[in-house]
């Protein structure tokens, strides 16, 4: 095996060898300074997007009830952030012209009892009255005492109870038992309006739920049953397996209220006119079904009114 090496001496460079390493020092000292140049532009530019987002974010009002983040157009990740945060945002809004309504449904039904209540008491101190008279007056403000009470307790029941709350009291419950509970209770006020409350089917059958929460769904969808029927009418209660059924012949309901009678404090115009109440009891009965994933659908067929509740 034979080995051939060939050297030449360090100290003894040809000039083209000095100038390939002169145009590579330059040349790496240009490529540098462009890749620099280009890396700065692109931060700063990126930097303003990300200066433009803050700032918008600065200008956000809960009030503005379209306002919304520009995209960046920095990176897919960024730009799926602000798409998060403007669905963020939109809910926060949805939720924040929910309360301000609720707010002032609120203060107005407080109000008007408390009103009223002022204005009796107002007319009893004017003079002397006899013990009827003032009875009478004692009488009316204990009625809209009792309707105050009741709007508080429906308030607090709507803002104080979390689902997390609620679910966790949930246990095997039978459905049909905490109804017939329910129509009994029930029947004293239907005689009062000369109602005659009919409990048409009744199929037995299991739900994890809880017995007061279920109790007050039963009760508030027949108390709007008996209140809205017709005088010396029929009230028709049927519960089938997964599915309660409740019918009456009352006042009509105009098709576009129905898809706004489960809203806080709402009330059609004809059922104001026909009997008292608070607006919050369907609202109540429509938080408690979406903890149990129920759904309740509203019917017209004439002057009938058919009330569903699918669980």
């Amino acid at each position: 095996m034979f080995l051939l090496q060939c050297a030449m001496p360090y100290d003894k460079r040809t000039p083209e060898i000095e100038k390939m390493k002169e145009a590579l020092w330059i040349g790496l000292s240009l490529l540098l300074f462009i890749v620099l140049l280009l890396a700065s532009f692109l931060i700063s530019v990126s930097l303003r997007n990300v200066q433009n987002v803050t700032n918008a974010v600065r200008n956000i009002s809960i009030q503005d009830k379209h306002m919304s983040l520009p995209k960046s157009y920095i990176s897919r990740e960024i730009d799926d952030l602000i798409e998060t945060f403007n669905t963020l945002l939109s809910n926060l809004q949805h939720a924040y012209t929910q309360v301000k309504q609720f707010g002032q449904n609120a203060s107005h039904e407080l109000k008007t009892p408390l009103t009223i209540m002022q204005g009796e008491i107002e007319v009893g101190l004017r003079k002397e009255r006899s013990g009827e008279e003032y009875q009478a007056i004692l009488r009316k403000i204990s009625h809209e005492l009792s309707h105050l009470h009741e709007v508080i307790e429906k308030i607090l029941f709507l803002s104080s109870n979390t689902r997390n709350e609620l679910i966790k009291h949930f246990s095997d419950i039978y459905v049909d038992e905490v109804l017939v509970e329910c129509v009994e209770e029930k029947k004293a006020f239907a005689q009062k309006r000369g109602i005659t409350l009919t409990l048409d089917v009744l199929e037995p059958f299991s739900l994890q739920s809880n017995a007061v929460l279920l109790k007050m769904v039963f009760s508030n969808l027949i108390d709007n049953a008996i209140k809205y029927a017709f005088e010396n009418s029929h009230v028709h209660i049927a519960l089938h397996v997964k599915r309660l059924s409740i019918e009456n012949e009352g006042i009509e309901i105009d098709a576009k209220e129905l898809a706004q009678v489960c809203e806080p404090f709402y009330r059609g115009q004809k059922s104001k006119e026909y009997a008292k109440g608070s607006g919050l009891g369907l609202a109540i009965v429509k938080t408690i079904l979406d903890l149990h994933y129920a759904t309740l659908h509203f019917s017209k067929e004439g002057t009938r009114t058919i009330v569903t509740v699918q669980f």
